[in-house]
């Protein structure tokens, strides 16, 4: 597992997949999180993403790397040697406890908040 999916997925693996009745849409979010567009995939991704959908959260996470890895036309090894060693310089301030981490709701909720404050005149 690529080591940023590995960080996303976390230790627990406890996300859930979405409904497979879902795994024919996908939704697409803006910054705030609302729905922008909603398109329907082919029926070949449908049957994909169902089959996908029953994998566990790790397998998801690597199917998940492979996928946007294949979407690089021209990979930048500077690029992804120097993202490797930024998330690995960030879980060992995590582990060592040097930074202390908050609940996604709680980011969520002060990224909005610096959103809506940047968008007032």
């Amino acid at each position: 597992m690529s080591l940023h999916l590995k960080w996303m997925v976390g230790q627990q693996g406890n996300h859930r997949a979405p409904a497979p009745k879902d795994a024919g849409r996908v939704i697409q979010r803006g910054v705030s999180g609302h729905r922008d567009t909603i398109r329907r995939m082919s029926r070949k991704a449908e049957k994909v993403l169902e089959e996908a959908l029953t994998l566990s959260p790790p397998e998801r996470a690597d199917l998940a790397a492979s996928l946007l890895d294949s979407l690089d036309e021209q990979e930048d090894e500077g690029v992804e040697q120097a993202w490797a060693r930024e998330i690995e310089r960030r879980i060992q301030e995590v582990e060592s406890g040097a930074v202390k981490m908050i609940p996604w709701s709680e980011a969520r909720r002060r990224l909005r908040a610096r959103l809506d404050a940047a968008r007032r005149p």
